[in-house]
């Protein structure tokens, strides 16, 4: 083969007939008139596309599977890599940033799966970048029947307490403020942690989708894959605030909503209320509900889960603006403020249509979040809060004893 050519991509050497018992192998020499490269040899079944690879598991018996991928880390790998994960329940595609490092084995979740049911995973390759399917790793997580437990979260959606059908307590979590472990107890077991994170027993970390996360230090172990965009401590967890917010995706944005609320009172000369409404404008992303695809709206957006037309997303934004700018309550402004503010930044304008946030939509989050982040530098900040600043002076007008 000439190596100097068809570089970057899986070369078909040929088709052959392998025999256990023989030891098959494949050897390559290193007698050429140049240098020889020996970077990956891939085997797979005939009749089976190079794109695509299966990996299926050695089950004795049925029951529940903690899947596993792994890959190395390049930029030249691709954005969208597809995991098809064939189960007891159907199918599932996850999709993963190979440019992203897996720091060791990357979850994509526990499935049930069962001998002679041809369960698998399958690896596609992605139509930009290089696919990798270095390894899979398949765990088992049990095989006792399935139960159902209640899981009682906190304000922020961490778990704190589990009880089973008959209302009696099951598993009870105490936890430091950033989330380290102080004591478990009860019979039964999850490793939901924070919002969107997974304890993992054998890093002793929390995987947090683009990034790991250490109980113990309450910091992130990889950097902020966006930089300095996010704040000068690269490896903080929601701004040292874990009381007040969470991080499902571990690409927590700054409380921009809380500096252009404070900014703007100031200038509307209400001073007084600033540092309230500024804690209550940021406050209304993390409320429940509020990220649902069928609450675009209430930020300048259009549901993605129905191919809501922008149009219409705007008309029930103007209502929403209108039932929340004529009353006295605070609470209802800051709602108001959110929504206009979302309306001026590079993720909402012109209403784009927000999915929800899932899993499967993370390459889309990602994009909206740096988005976002980068209006924060850019005149539609200063518009942002020129605009909340005049809706704050007619709310002084209606209400003069608030700002004062």
């Amino acid at each position: 083969m000439n190596q100097t050519q068809s570089g970057g991509k899986w070369n078909l050497l040929g088709t052959f007939i392998l025999d256990p018992s023989l030891n098959p192998k494949v050897e390559l020499s290193d007698q050429a008139n140049g240098t020889v490269v020996a970077d990956a040899v891939m085997v797979v079944l005939s009749g089976t596309s190079a794109d695509r690879v299966t990996y299926t598991p050695t089950l004795s018996s049925a029951g529940t599977l903690d899947i596993y991928a792994k890959w190395s880390e390049s930029s030249a790998r691709a954005e969208t890599v597809t995991y098809t994960i064939h189960h007891g329940g159907g199918s599932t595609d996850i999709m993963v940033n190979q440019q992203q490092p897996s720091a060791g084995w990357f979850r994509l979740g526990a499935f049930s799966m069962t001998p002679g049911q041809n369960h698998r995973v399958e690896v596609a390759g992605a139509l930009e970048g290089e696919t990798v399917a270095d390894a899979m790793r398949f765990v088992s997580a049990g095989t006792s029947a399935p139960g159902i437990h209640y899981v009682h979260a906190d304000h922020l959606g961490s778990p704190q307490k589990m009880t089973d059908p008959n209302q009696a307590l099951v598993w009870d979590a105490v936890y430091t403020p950033f989330g380290q472990v102080h004591a478990i107890t009860g019979t039964a077991t999850t490793n939901q942690r924070f919002p969107g994170q997974y304890a993992d027993a054998e890093t002793g970390f929390n995987y947090n989708y683009f990034r790991d996360y250490d109980p113990t230090t309450g910091r992130y172990v990889q950097s902020d894959p966006i930089g300095l965009g996010g704040g000068l401590n690269t490896y903080a967890y929601v701004q040292g605030n874990p009381e007040n917010f969470s991080d499902p995706l571990g690409l927590f944005a700054p409380p921009h909503h809380a500096l252009a609320t404070r900014m703007a009172a100031r200038k509307a000369g209400c001073e007084v209320i600033a540092d309230e409404l500024a804690e209550r404008t940021a406050g209304v992303d993390y409320e429940e509900g509020s990220q649902d695809p069928n609450n675009s709206y209430k930020h300048a957006m259009s549901d993605g889960q129905v191919g809501q037309d922008p149009g219409d997303a705007e008309r029930q934004y103007l209502n929403y603006l209108s039932q929340n700018t004529q009353g006295t309550d605070l609470d209802t402004l800051a709602h108001a403020l959110h929504g206009v503010q979302d309306s001026f930044s590079g993720g909402h304008a012109g209403f784009q249509s927000w999915p929800g946030l899932k899993w499967k939509y993370a390459p889309q989050i990602f994009w909206h979040f740096l988005k976002d982040l980068y209006s924060r530098y850019t005149s539609d900040f200063d518009a942002a809060v020129e605009a909340s600043a005049g809706m704050i002076k007619e709310y002084k007008e209606r209400n003069p004893c608030r700002c004062q």
